[in-house]
């Protein structure tokens, strides 16, 4: 079977997911600023999902957004009928943001079931579209060889699902930016004594900017609660509240 015609079934598997709506909510939904008014009403009632959202048919939903401060809280709080992760998506190498979040589920019928849920909906006053996408293409906005964790795609002629794990859950981490170049790794470990840290590989270098005077780095604790006292400590204000010294900016992971 070709994807094409596993696309073609995909579809047919997204309406028969979607219970009868009414002509007027029809009409509603149609108006929604979702790009294009791509959303529509078959004639026994049934709404189809706008065709454009449907990149791919896959577990893996992706919200574009510039706002990097949502957490999984925000994206559940909008259907929490199913489980699924939420991951940001970063740059591989200095883990900043890049944009967006990536809605992972343990299936398509998973993923096309939040779709619908959430059609109409808005986040933080913006309304929110999701698109189902292509894994292959995103992977590299999810994987890092500085986390504890892996990404692989199965893939048949109808689905392309995207697995995942991982040993140590993304809010254990923290990144920080700006620290000057003089710290270094046991500088920080001596700074960071009152913190629980994980016992491998706690702090790595993410970045030196011997021209800024800047520098970058994850580190890695025990727990979820640790890396928000660190952000607290650290994020919006001068190292050692050194008025001489660049602002440090750091974040917990999610």
């Amino acid at each position: 079977m070709s994807k094409g015609a596993g696309l073609e079934e995909v579809k047919q598997l997204l309406r028969a997911l979607q219970p009868p709506i009414s002509k007027r909510t029809s009409q509603t939904l149609h108006s929604l600023r979702t790009g294009g008014g791509d959303t529509s009403a078959n004639d026994d009632g049934h709404i189809s999902l706008p065709s454009r959202r449907v990149i791919a048919s896959s577990n893996l939903l992706y919200f574009r957004t510039r706002n990097q401060l949502l957490h999984s809280s925000d994206f559940k709080k909008l259907s929490d009928e199913l489980p699924f992760e939420v991951l940001q998506a970063r740059d591989s190498q200095l883990l900043t943001p890049k944009g967006g979040y990536y809605l992972l589920f343990g299936s398509f019928d998973h993923a096309a079931k939040y779709m619908y849920n959430t059609i109409g909906k808005t986040l933080n006053g913006v309304n929110f579209y999701t698109e189902m996408c292509t894994p292959q293409a995103h992977v590299p906005y999810l994987k890092s060889r500085h986390l504890d964790e892996s990404f692989h795609v199965v893939e048949d002629d109808k689905f392309t699902l995207l697995n995942y794990s991982s040993q140590v859950p993304r809010s254990h981490y923290a990144v920080v930016r700006g620290f000057p170049t003089f710290i270094t790794r046991s500088t920080l470990e001596n700074m960071l004594w009152q913190y629980d840290l994980s016992p491998t590989d706690p702090i790595r270098c993410l970045s030196s900017d011997k021209v800024g005077k800047v520098s970058s780095w994850l580190i890695k604790f025990n727990n979820h609660l640790d890396p928000q006292r660190f952000v607290r400590r650290y994020n919006g204000k001068p190292f050692d509240n050194d008025a001489n010294l660049p602002l440090v900016f750091a974040s917990q992971m999610d």
